[in-house]
């Protein structure tokens, strides 16, 4: 299972250093059965669940892609196996637990660029949340906090491969959605763009069925968890995950590591939609790529913890 590249990892480290370092093993953690707990300074720690590992067919089969009229980006489906098990987070990387990294972060600052009615509407004051998800955060700044937080725990954190992401997500089915094929369902599981958010932004093509009480982002686990006990893979936020975009899979890995080679190194993966994104766009299988600088108010992260790394320092 591959983690960082050498420039990924000289980059995040070179942002951990700027902003003074950190002290080793100074978070610690909780194994209790599949419950992964780092024990931040918060009130809160940051849980994630142990994924075990498989194989899953990533990416969309041509009847998805009838069904749904899906990007060639999504193609060709293929069929990935997890050779290892892994924690991935139960929800993003919130305020909250970012701020143990970088004590100023204002997830606010990102509202300036949104519509009036969504950047001082009352939804606003949840964005800086300390439980709402962490926005206006590079590629380089999650990848740093990961780093950050290896440090401080002792063990290996970083972002999901994109094949990673998607098994996890899926929660071992193959619908379009963790929940199934019902998109009027999306409403009980995922914090995505009803008709008045779209309407507002002016380029959200498929809305919402029903509206979700949201117009931004909101606290984590405020909807649903899928089969692995995962909450938010669905809209709230979209999320980076660690491979260079790619415009299809034709030289997808069969084991599910990161691509880092694609058009433009620059851009990166990032999934599962956000509360500016219509349903189709929040699939399990939906992809697109980002720049690696961008910082915006629809993006954030989760981690993930390697299972070796867990093993060998219990």
């Amino acid at each position: 299972m591959r983690a960082y590249t050498g420039v990924t990892i000289a980059a995040a480290t070179a942002l951990l250093m700027a902003s003074g370092g950190c002290s080793r093993h100074n978070v610690g953690w909780d194994l209790n059965g599949r419950l992964l707990s780092l024990q931040l300074n918060s009130p809160f720690p940051l849980e994630l669940k142990r994924v075990e590992a498989g194989s899953f067919t990533m990416g969309s089969t041509p009847d998805s892609s009838a069904r749904h009229g899906v990007p060639d980006n999504e193609q060709p489906a293929h069929e990935v196996t997890i050779s290892e098990p892994f924690f991935i987070a139960v929800h993003e990387t919130t305020n909250e637990h970012f701020r143990q990294f970088r004590p100023e972060h204002d997830s606010t600052a990102v509202l300036a660029g949104l519509p009036a009615d969504l950047a001082t509407g009352g939804d606003a004051t949840l964005v800086n949340d300390g439980r709402s998800p962490a926005v206006g955060v590079s590629y380089a700044e999650a990848e740093a906090y990961c780093v950050w937080l290896s440090e401080a725990c002792g063990l290996i954190v970083r972002l999901p491969t994109e094949a990673e992401w998607e098994y996890a997500c899926r929660g071992g089915n193959e619908s379009a959605y963790c929940w199934g094929d019902a998109r009027a369902e999306s409403v009980k599981y995922a914090n995505l763009a009803e008709a008045e958010t779209a309407e507002l932004l002016g380029d959200v093509e498929d809305p919402a069925p029903r509206g979700d009480g949201r117009s931004l982002a909101g606290r984590v686990a405020g909807f649903q968890a899928n089969a692995f006990g995962l909450h938010d893979m669905h809209g709230n936020v979209a999320e980076w995950c660690s491979d260079v975009y790619s415009e299809n899979y034709s030289n997808a890995a069969p084991d599910g590591s990161a691509n880092q080679v694609g058009i433009d190194s620059a851009k990166h993966v990032v999934r599962g939609g956000s509360w500016a994104s219509g349903v189709e766009d929040a699939r399990s299988a939906a992809r697109e790529g980002l720049d690696g600088g961008t910082e915006d108010a629809m993006t954030g992260f989760r981690i993930v913890v390697e299972m070796p790394a867990v093993e060998e320092a219990e």
